[in-house]
């Protein structure tokens, strides 16, 4: 299955994430109306793949909490299936390229930080004769 956040607070308090995606929308670095989190109190967050796309005027540099943690286990992979470690770089489904943190917002959350912007344009080469 599929857990679009995409604003607000999501909080996921009564059962674990065993398998499907985790998908956020980020518009602007703002918590709750740029993007949603997912507030994981007493549960597990495994097995599971992270989609994280950006907004095409979101800056490179832009981080956004994503998952806030009080306790359990996170390990995430990404679309591949990959593992995506602490300071691991992944890419999204619009092919955004972002950095993650298991230790981000109080020191336990899951952050994550734009690398390259997949939507933004990127220039155009022109070559004169």
């Amino acid at each position: 299955g599929r857990l679009s956040v995409e604003a607000g607070l999501v909080s996921n308090q009564t059962a674990a994430i065993a398998s499907g995606t985790v998908a956020f929308s980020i518009r602007n670095p703002a918590p709750g109306t740029g993007y949603g989190q997912l507030d994981v109190t007493t549960r597990n967050l495994t097995n599971v793949f992270l989609d994280v796309t950006a907004d095409k005027s979101l800056p490179e540099g832009t981080e956004a909490t994503l998952v806030r943690r009080v306790s359990g286990t996170i390990a995430l992979k990404d679309l591949e299936g990959n593992a995506i470690a602490e300071g691991g770089n992944f890419q999204g489904s619009d092919g955004s390229i972002w950095t993650l943190s298991y230790a981000g917002g109080d020191g336990n959350d899951v952050a994550v930080t734009l690398l390259r912007n997949g939507k933004k344009p990127r220039g155009t080469l022109l070559i004169v004769q």
